[in-house]
């Protein structure tokens, strides 16, 4: 309002100065004055009109180039039609593999051996293995033994040692090698099964490397812990022989 005020004043001054070159102010009935201050409101208006409509203009413009820009976006993030979709899955339908090119596949095949012993798992004819019982302990072995090497069992464990004696049947020496068999051992307490510690003990079944005398014999051991609560209710025992190829699971008992 005060622009149009103030804009009025402006005309009203700008038809005086050019009325005439005189000094004296025309004088106006009334009449003349509302008809030129219509005239003035008219013009402001028209005036004020126009700067609006071009902020219309202005406005309607940025909403049709964000509205551009958003179809924009929606279109990159529309999800693939399904023709598009058969398209694709054609063209990768069509990468067939080679028959003519081999494929190494290096995942180890393990299979169940039917073995009733140890000498039959590992193929060996001069010697023999017997289960003979199994001992618990805090300690392995005592220490009347002399031996340099201990096992101590974790707190809340005890340990379970499975001895077998291995007797040479041939009527020479026997180099009994072990660890070139590659054989692995697992322990099957009441239905758990158990990993075989790994010893220094020098009869320790996994390791043991030596000769037999024809027609002698020793005692290896494997050895596993056991919680200290379940000592007093081994009711089944099982041992399970592993190679690279094969696995065998023998009853003791």
């Amino acid at each position: 309002m005060k622009r149009i005020i103030c804009f009025c004043s402006c005309l009203l001054m700008a038809s005086v100065f050019l009325a005439g070159c005189g000094n004296a102010i025309p004088e106006m009935d009334e009449a003349t004055e509302e008809m030129v201050v219509e005239y003035a409101v008219s013009i402001v208006k028209k005036y004020d009109q126009n700067y609006t409509g071009k902020l219309k203009t202005l406005s309607e413009q940025t909403e049709d180039e964000m509205t551009e820009n958003d179809l924009q976006e929606e279109n990159l993030s529309a999800p693939v039609e399904e023709g598009e979709l058969m398209e694709t899955s054609n063209e990768n339908s069509s990468l067939q593999p080679d028959p003519n090119v081999a494929i190494n596949d290096n995942t180890e095949v393990q299979t169940t051996a039917a073995a009733s012993s140890i000498e039959d798992f590992l193929n060996l004819d001069a010697v023999s293995f017997s289960y003979e019982g199994y001992e618990i302990a805090d300690f392995y072995p005592s220490q009347e033994t002399g031996t340099y090497f201990v096992m101590n069992s974790t707190e809340g464990n005890d340990l379970l040692v499975l001895k077998f004696t291995v007797q040479n049947l041939a009527q020479t020496e026997t180099l009994l090698d072990m660890i070139n068999t590659g054989v692995r051992f697992k322990i099957i307490v009441n239905g758990e099964t158990k990993n075989a510690l790994t010893t220094m003990l020098l009869n320790d079944i996994a390791s043991y490397q030596g000769t037999l005398e024809a027609g002698g014999s020793t005692e290896l051991v494997a050895v596993c812990e056991i919680p200290e609560n379940s000592a007093g209710t081994i009711e089944s025992l099982s041992i399970i022989v592993k190679n690279e190829g094969a696995t065998a699971t023998i009853s003791l008992n």
